[in-house]
């Protein structure tokens, strides 16, 4: 059963890993934003970046939160 646990939560840590896709950010500016495209696209590739970064800090600290929990 533990054992089941652990690669269950393996699993889902690698999926909830993936960096997510730049094009699904597209509908966050505004309407009346007048950037060039290319402005646009680097602004979602920092803003990705940021976020992919975030989204890696919290799922370290919920694996160790994991490993301590069954390791206990």
């Amino acid at each position: 059963m533990e054992e089941n646990i652990k690669e269950k939560s393996i699993k889902l840590a690698i999926e909830a890993m993936r960096p997510l896709p730049v094009n699904s950010f597209a509908g966050y500016c505004s309407v009346g934003d007048d950037r060039s495209p290319e402005e646009k696209h680097k602004d979602d590739m920092r803003f990705c970046k940021e976020f992919n970064e975030l989204q890696s800090d919290i799922l370290i600290t919920l694996a160790y939160k994991i490993e301590t929990f069954l390791n206990s």
